[in-house]
């Protein structure tokens, strides 16, 4: 797939998957489309060798009308899947002890027969996807090291490999010992499961697209459910996959019937229509999703935005292992948690859980209970030890959602100074905060890379350069809060501390770039923590 946003040419690999000439392979799919009622009178397949397969229409297609229209028995969902011959065997195999077999890795299977098999209902389209992908997983380690090194897309990569391999050894060779002549062990490897899992993460669709209740041929069976792990929230539909992605483009995909009159009018399709339309020879194009961060381009389709609005970068706030009971009961009692994942973005570079978490976690005692108490939260400590228990979150009535929700808003504001210790109030959150960003800036930062380069490095250049941005928006966010809260309670911000010190000829303190945990303050009875207090402009 190839975004089409881009002004830079693509290097493609959409190679002959099965060998043997390229129009023939179009023609042979062509023929299949007409014989199961997909219409192509509006429109041709195309590869070019800057943009390679593309669907171009051979005829102007107006505002609301269907550019692309595949009947709903040529998708291919889970339950085709588990009715097809390999399918069936793979469900009946005894080989497997009873496990339940993953729904992906069925489809996998089932691409993978279906594309070495002439005989399969749909080789014809399967023989056209590429051979290779450019997602993470096709890298050798080398260059994802390289590339990737210190990003979460690298562990990403590495751990969608491992349940990969992990899923693959679950099934073979064992399938391949018990019925050879269905599942040969040179076709059934491991990277042509690789190349599946690619095929399917690229090329498939929500099955939001077919409506709820959905249509009763792609609901799985009693047997067919108790044998399978639903862990495929996917299906696929040919020459819809064809379609490349452009984010200003707005589509809508879903089930429908074609008008009265038309051929097939009485099958449900799966229809494509383009708001505005699409001219004569232009190319019909798609939307994978507005908020489609480079991290999931990447990983899921093998391609980046360049300056993709939708980055994020996802943070997970470290804490000491022992968290006392208190602030462990003040995170559940406002439906927080310490492993949850935020996502920096540019429209939110300071998600408010992500702060509130923080606030939880730094701020004194006394204040917490203080705050807990005015919002009606309960006690905490006996929050904390009714974690886990089987009933925890059923029995809360709308009267203790409503508290609950009260506590979350009020750990949504900036701590006054008296808050937190020293008088540091929301500095200290702010300040916690700014050394986890300028780490991870440091590492992302760290790796030069060529935008103009080869497929991959141009790839991995894009993400981290949006990588880059967002933690300097969240960077600039911090700064610009901390400055804010200073100014509203008549106190020196960091900033005008250096430039003082600057003027001054005072030696400038460098600023700390590791990562850090933020540590709970603990009171202990009759005694104050003693940390320098944040001068005032008074004074």
């Amino acid at each position: 797939h190839f975004d089409s946003s881009s002004s830079e040419a693509p290097q493609h690999t959409e190679l002959m998957a099965t060998g043997g000439d390229d129009a023939a392979l179009l023609e042979k799919f062509s023929a299949w489309c007409v014989v199961h009622g997909i219409d192509l009178s509006g429109c041709r397949l195309e590869r070019t060798p800057d943009r390679g397969l593309s669907v171009v229409a051979t005829r102007a297609i107006h505002d609301g009308h269907a550019a692309l229209a595949v009947p709903l028995a040529a998708t291919l969902t889970v339950a085709a899947a588990a009715r097809s011959a390999v399918g069936r065997a793979t469900l009946g195999s005894r080989a497997l002890g009873g496990e339940r077999v993953s729904a992906q890795a069925l489809m996998y299977i089932v691409m993978i027969d279906g594309r070495a098999r002439p005989e399969s209902f749909w080789h014809p389209w399967l023989a056209l996807l590429p051979c290779t992908y450019s997602d993470p997983l096709w890298w050798t380690a080398e260059e994802r090291r390289r590339l990737l090194e210190g990003t979460q897309l690298a562990h990403d990569a590495a751990r969608h490999e491992a349940q990969l391999s992990d899923v693959y050894v679950g099934l073979f060779p064992a399938l391949s010992w018990e019925l050879p002549e269905l599942f040969p062990a040179e076709r059934f490897t491991f990277e042509a499961f690789r190349w599946a899992r690619s095929a399917l993460a690229s090329r498939s669709f929500s099955p939001a697209a077919l409506g709820e209740p959905p249509p009763a041929c792609t609901r799985l069976s009693e047997e067919e459910s108790s044998r399978l792990r639903n862990d495929c929230p996917a299906f696929q539909c040919p020459l819809l996959d064809f379609t490349n992605h452009d984010p200003g483009t707005v589509v809508s995909v879903g089930l429908k019937p074609l008008p009265a009159g038309t051929d097939g009018a009485s099958e449900r399709h799966l229809i494509l229509s383009v708001k505005g339309g699409v001219s004569a020879g232009s190319e019909i194009l798609n939307n994978y999703g507005d908020c489609r961060s480079n991290f999931q381009l990447l990983l899921g389709y093998g391609f980046c935005v360049p300056g993709n609005a939708a980055d994020a970068v996802p943070v997970r706030l470290g804490a000491p292992p022992n968290l006392p009971a208190l602030r462990r009961g003040a995170l559940r009692r406002a439906g927080l948690a310490l492993d949850e994942g935020h996502a920096l973005t540019r429209a939110e570079p300071l998600p408010p859980r992500m702060l509130a978490v923080l606030r939880v976690l730094l701020m004194t005692e006394r204040s917490l209970i203080r705050v807990a108490k005015s919002s009606g939260a309960g006690p905490l400590k006996k929050a904390a030890a009714a974690a886990g228990s089987p009933d925890e979150g059923e029995s809360a009535d709308a009267a203790e959602l409503q508290r609950r929700a009260a506590f979350l808003a009020s750990l949504s504001e900036p701590l006054e100074p008296s808050a937190a210790p020293a008088g540091e109030g929301e500095l200290a959150v702010l300040g916690a905060l700014r050394q986890q960003l300028l780490h991870k800036l440091k590492v992302v930062a760290a790796v030069k890379l060529n935008a103009n380069g080869g497929e991959n490095e141009r790839n991995a250049a894009h993400y981290r350069h949006g990588q880059e941005g967002v933690l300097t928006a969240a960077l600039t966010a911090a700064r610009n809060a901390e400055k804010d809260w200073c100014r509203r309670h008549g106190i020196s911000s960091r900033e005008e501390e250096e430039q003082e010190g600057e003027e001054g000829g005072e030696e400038e303190e460098p600023e700390v770039d590791e990562e850090v945990e933020p540590e709970p303050v603990e009171e202990e009875e009759g005694e104050r923590p003693r940390r320098k207090r944040p001068r005032s402009k008074a004074g």
